[in-house]
């Protein structure tokens, strides 16, 4: 069972970044280079996430809920600083730092979201 949500986890990782990679490289092409900056944020984000798992899957061996605590700890853990530097960036109308972050934001609660959806709901 652990092993499904692990293979499970770790390919929706391995697709977000070859498409944000895809969508990265097609909108330098198109000489969109802002844009394509924050592809390659969101493919930050999701290496950080990966890293997390593998280490998570790495200290718990196969204990499926070491592997969710830990994993669920990080993943609040992490955005709460990205949290903070939106709100900073908000308080010196740094609209593209806040835009920086509510990319980071947003997918980490993407990360959140499939996580929860294949190991279940934190007990």
């Amino acid at each position: 069972m652990t092993e499904n949500k692990k293979q499970a986890m770790f390919s929706f990782f391995e697709e977000k970044i070859a498409d944000c990679k895809k969508r990265m490289n097609e909108l330098f092409a198109d000489e969109r280079s802002d844009e394509a900056n924050f592809e390659k944020i969101r493919v930050s984000v999701f290496e950080i996430f990966k890293t997390i798992l593998a280490v998570a899957v790495k200290s718990a061996k196969d204990d499926s809920v070491g592997i969710q605590q830990f994993f669920f700890m990080k993943v609040e853990q992490i955005p709460a600083n990205w949290k903070e530097a939106y709100n900073i960036a908000n308080q010196h109308e740094d609209s593209e730092r806040m835009h920086i972050e509510r990319i980071k934001l947003e997918t980490s609660d993407e990360i959140r979201n499939m996580f929860t959806k294949i190991w279940g709901e934190m007990k």
